[in-house]
């Protein structure tokens, strides 16, 4: 039977690319400093906070995409689409900073 108060490490999904892998060890290096390792039913948490911050910087460089494209064309189905890809950045953002005061804020508080 494991032991409790073992403070271990866990992997990251193999699913996880490189950059992600990073980004979840880094979270977990994190609570292992504060003296408040991860638990296990945190790492849902973890994950859905690692997938949100790619969904992020993805829809971020489509804007950006869609932003200099709408600069040189004017084409409404360009600003529209603009639009939408703000509207779903801002609700990613909102879900990332609720998944990370989860994560790490909790734990200051504690």
């Amino acid at each position: 039977m494991p032991n409790p108060n073992e403070i271990r490490d866990f992997r990251p999904p193999t699913w996880m690319g490189r950059r992600e892998k990073r980004a979840f060890n880094s979270v977990q290096k994190l609570r292992k400093s504060r003296n408040s390792p991860l638990k296990e039913t945190e790492i849902p948490v973890l994950i859905e906070y690692v997938r949100t911050m790619v969904r992020i910087e993805t829809l971020q460089a489509i804007f950006d995409d869609d932003d200099r494209r709408m600069r040189t064309s004017r084409d409404a189905s360009v600003k529209s689409r603009l639009i939408a890809t703000a509207r779903q950045i801002d609700a990613s953002t909102k879900l990332a900073q609720g998944l990370w005061d989860r994560l790490i804020c909790t734990v200051v508080a504690q």
